[in-house]
């Protein structure tokens, strides 16, 4: 069931009543370490009466902010993206002539400059640059959020919390409804401060998206089942070597969300991973359950059973090789296996792309480690505010990021424009044009033009468009990705460190994620013998890892008591 708050925002929607507000994220000392988001289910409320009760809410919390669409102000807005996850595909140079972002524009009356940085630069390498301008644009977004506080501290962005009930009235109801308590509690500072605004996923079916898949019809012509553990998984990827010439594959960054190390109860892929057991916080590349995995894999390695290049691989390429029949076994998102399948029926390869299970430690066992996020965590993403901004452009920001959390801008940003890039069906559900579903170049890249939640946004990404954007194999694979898992018992919970920790966290993490990355290439492909595992460990606690872990302890137990 959704909540009252989403009941009454469809139901206004969809019957006619559009409203509007705005938002942002800011605060002050100890910042929240991640950005939550909760499940959001549907109460039973007639659709008339939650129109009604949304209109008579919306139109008071607009007048008393003050706040209506479009803002009428005369402020253009600099808005940097940390990192490309809002979405713009090729067919467009930069971002402000999107069909979708100039439409954001006109709707909340607020001229955004969007900038980024430049095509194949590094992400990180020119955030650290921008943040030593003198000048920093107004909004800076991206999956930054978790050092808030130290950039409150060093007086780079603004402490919101004052401004939000006025100026970000959709967002101050949301945020503030009882079952919201835990994200509330996951996005603001430890004094109850707001640092950022927070990019939200809706409901569990958003929080898990990627997971393993496999060519059913080759399973059906050598007579097998879909594998249970890694060494179901391994006689599978032999019977597809030598009746098909095909192996696994996927995409690095892909894979860097969760991997299949719980096949071997490892709690880390190719990248560097915390989790808690027993109450106790630990670094799972340090553990011999790691050592296994990357046993594993080395073997594929070694006996070409894995993706000769998986080191180099991205989407578009590991989409290549299913098309072509060079893989039979993939871990990608359920996106890519929409495209998979779309692919498929286009080219007439008779290829049937379904997805399996996350690998278990033996038949029957729970899953316990997928790709999924804890209900209150949001891999830091969000939009924080800079000091460069004056009075009037921190309010017409705080408004802008709002839109987001409105009636209509929660729709703008999911589906885009009404008659354009969706419609409302007889049976109230949302659907994509045909703009959208008979683009040439695929659903993924016609959203990316016309709208804004392809992957993160600014506000609330809504489940019915994720499942709208799929196919119903994709959808389904959601389910069995997430069939008997226990991983949210071993994830961390959205406490927040102290400046000081924070900083010192920093150094330390930021020393070992290049090394654990580094290193975990290097041991699949035999650069480096697993015999040196011990020496590794011993250098991750050179790095400081086990520093960083009584932070890490302290943070946690302050959060939970």
């Amino acid at each position: 069931m959704k909540k009252k708050w989403l009941s009454r925002t469809l139901a206004a929607i969809l019957t006619g009543t559009m409203a509007a507000g705005m938002l942002v994220g800011c605060g002050q000392e100890s910042a929240a370490d991640t950005a939550a988001a909760e499940a959001v289910q549907t109460e039973s409320v007639s659709e008339t009466e939650a129109a009604t009760e949304s209109a008579q809410t919306t139109d008071q919390s607009a007048e008393a902010a003050g706040v209506t669409y479009p803002v009428d102000t005369d402020v253009q807005l600099s808005f940097y993206l940390q990192n490309q996850g809002l979405a713009k595909s090729s067919a467009y140079v930069d971002y402000n002539s999107v069909p979708f972002y100039t439409g954001l524009s006109e709707k909340t009356g607020i001229d955004i400059d969007w900038q980024t940085y430049a095509e194949g630069a590094d992400a990180t390498a020119a955030y650290n640059l921008l943040l030593q301008e003198e000048e920093l644009p107004n909004i800076i977004f991206g999956g930054i959020c978790s050092d808030a506080a130290e950039l409150y501290a060093d007086g780079l962005i603004c402490d919101l919390t004052d401004y939000l009930e006025t100026y970000a009235p959709d967002f101050w109801e949301y945020i503030n409804l009882p079952e919201n308590a835990a994200n509330k509690k996951a996005i603001t500072s430890a004094d109850g401060k707001f640092l950022f605004m927070p990019f939200i996923q809706e409901s569990d079916f958003n929080i898990t998206f990627t997971g393993p898949v496999i060519r059913q019809d080759w399973l059906d012509e050598l007579s097998l089942e879909a594998p249970v553990t890694l060494e179901d998984w391994e006689n599978v990827l032999i019977a597809f070597k030598e009746n098909y010439g095909a192996y696994f594959s996927f995409s690095l960054q892909r894979f860097s969300a969760a991997g299949i190390g719980g096949g071997t109860g490892a709690f880390a892929p190719f990248t560097i991973k915390y989790f808690v057991e027993d109450g106790q916080v630990k670094c799972a590349n340090a553990e011999d359950e790691w050592k296994d995995f990357l046993a594993v894999m080395h073997r594929w390695y070694e006996e070409g059973l894995l993706d000769p290049d998986f080191t180099t691989a991205d989407d578009a390429s590991v989409r290549s090789r299913a098309l072509n029949g060079e893989t039979g076994v993939v871990y990608t998102a359920m996106s890519q296996l929409t495209n998979f399948i779309a692919d498929a029926e286009k080219e007439g390869t008779g290829a049937q792309w379904t997805g399996f299970s996350y690998p278990r430690t033996e038949a029957g066992a729970p899953t316990t480690y997928i790709q999924t996020r804890s209900q209150t965590f949001q891999p830091y993403f969000g939009a924080m505010v800079t000091t460069s901004c004056s009075e009037e452009e921190l309010i017409a920001a705080i408004e802008f990021l709002n839109y987001g959390f409105s009636e209509e801008g929660m729709l703008y940003w999911n589906f885009g424009e009404e008659g354009v890039s969706y419609e409302v069906a007889e049976d109230g559900s949302l659907r994509f044009t045909d703009l959208i579903t008979a683009d040439e170049r695929g659903v993924a890249e016609a959203l990316k033009d016309y709208t804004g939640m392809y992957t993160v946004g600014v506000g609330i990404q809504m489940a019915d468009m994720v499942k709208a954007k799929n196919n119903e194999a994709s959808v389904e694979a959601v389910s069995i990705w997430t069939d008997n898992t226990v991983t949210a018992e071993y994830m961390l919970p959205p406490y927040t460190r102290t400046e000081d920790e924070q900083v010192t966290y920093n150094d330390i993490n930021t020393q070992l994620t290049t090394y654990i990355s580094e290193m975990a290439l290097k041991f699949v492909t035999g650069e480096e013998s697993l015999d040196n595992f011990d020496k590794f460990v011993e250098q991750l606690n050179g790095y400081g890892l086990q520093e960083l872990l009584e932070i890490e302890q302290t943070a946690y137990d302050r959060y939970m008591n």
